[in-house]
């Protein structure tokens, strides 16, 4: 295992960790998406993120939804092993085009490995006192080499302690770029941690790493590189409230998912992992709920009798007076749509204009007052026929159609008389 092999692998793995998710989550030369995007485009088990109609088009051929065909393990499970190397071969080539492309990438890379016809393993491959498995034989060639076993070097203890601060991060990077391509790599990435913290020579620490009003213990130098780019110290950027503010639910969720990756690796990981959740939950904008309530509907009629309580009595041609408030029981501000039906004993309605009201979360509106008259000739589809009808009125949260939603109904019986 070569100095300079680790240099280069080390280059490779900083370029993928450090460079692509920094550059992203910073928002200084990632583009703005498309119009409408990102959206999410999923078929059964499997969901993956469009920043462009390029990538959606592409995604939705990737899961075989448009044009039409198997999902992507029956289609796998049908391919032969040469027939696999295309498939992986021109998908990687596709996704290496896309916004996130490490994302797409390491899962063609683990559907490969998982439906590669592999002879002969899995196997255990061994240097005392260490054991590991290998799915194929790309793993059992990089296990060879981390256990030096071929090329022929030292055992790992031995080739660590020899090994300055510098070299062990670059050791670290390097194995890690390397085993995210294992079918088990939670296993071998953290055994690498492990084996890191053991022979990392920590001096000075652990040390508070502080920008007001945050501050977070770094147990060694990984950790106080880290909390440094996590609180826009080095490199220099926006203190984190700041970059949070103006982030997306997505951007928000990528923030999330990375720092937590991070962090997890962190000798106190409960501590700041809990704040990355609590930063999580305290920037992302959650959808308002949309709610309300008919508040004391009530009749009164001209030309008739009214009964409190519950019902009216009116003859043809006479004035229908239906008075409500409505409450708004949602989160945010809002703007209703209130309709009123007048329906007679066979079934033949009136529909009065619809009216608006904007009421803010929690509160009450003043009176709404629904006028009309029910002239016989008015019904349809039929003239108005005598009996008891009834009044109803609806809350809708757009103008009333097929798509709008109905958030509340209520209805009062209406006697009609010759």
């Amino acid at each position: 295992m070569k100095a300079q092999d680790i240099l280069i692998g080390s280059l490779v793995g900083a370029t993928i960790a450090g460079g692509a998710w920094y550059f992203f989550l910073r928002e200084k030369e990632e583009p703005e998406p498309e119009p409408g995007y990102p959206k999410t485009i999923t078929r059964g088990d499997y969901s993956f993120t469009a920043n462009s109609v390029y990538e959606e088009t592409q995604l939705k051929e990737f899961l075989g939804i448009d044009p039409s065909g198997d999902d992507i393990d029956t289609h796998l499970s049908k391919l032969d092993n040469v027939g696999l190397d295309q498939w992986k071969s021109y998908w990687t080539n596709i996704f290496n085009n896309f916004t996130d492309k490490i994302t797409m990438i390491n899962f063609v890379n683990q559907k490969y490995n998982q439906y590669y016809d592999v002879v002969g393993y899995p196997k255990t491959i061994t240097r005392s006192p260490y054991s590991f498995t290998a799915n194929n034989e790309y793993e059992e060639t990089q296990l060879n080499d981390f256990l030096g076993i071929s090329p022929v070097g030292a055992d790992i203890d031995t080739h660590l302690s020899g090994l300055t601060n510098a070299q062990l991060d670059q050791w670290k990077t390097y194995w890690n770029a390397i085993f995210i391509n294992f079918i088990d790599k939670s296993t071998m990435q953290n055994f690498v941690q492990s084996k890191y913290n053991e022979y990392y020579d920590v001096v000075d620490y652990p040390k508070t790493i502080t920008r007001s009003p945050y501050s977070f213990i770094a147990y060694n130098l990984n950790e106080e590189t880290e909390l440094r780019d996590f609180l826009g110290i080095s490199p220099v950027g926006s203190d984190i409230d700041t970059h949070l503010s103006g982030l997306t639910n997505a951007q928000l969720d990528s923030w999330k998912i990375y720092w937590i990756n991070i962090f997890n690796n962190f000798t106190d990981k409960t501590t700041i992992i809990n704040f990355v959740n609590q930063k999580y939950n305290q920037y992302y904008d959650e959808e308002p709920i949309i709610s309300a309530e008919i508040v004391n509907l009530r009749l009164d009629t001209a030309y008739g009798t009214y009964y409190p309580g519950s019902t009216g009595v009116v003859d043809f041609g006479g004035r229908v007076d239906t008075q409500l408030k409505v409450k708004n029981t949602g989160t945010s501000t809002e703007t209703f749509y209130v309709g009123c039906t007048i329906s007679d004993a066979s079934g033949n309605y009136i529909d009065l204009p619809v009216k608006t009201i904007t009421i803010g979360a929690g509160s009450t509106s003043a009176d709404i007052l629904l006028r009309d008259y029910v002239y016989q000739s008015a019904f349809t589809p039929n003239p108005g026929v005598a009996g008891i009808g009834n009044v109803w009125v609806t809350i809708w949260d757009a103008y009333p159609s097929p798509s709008a939603n109905r958030l509340f109904e209520g209805s009062i019986n209406l006697s009609i008389w010759d």
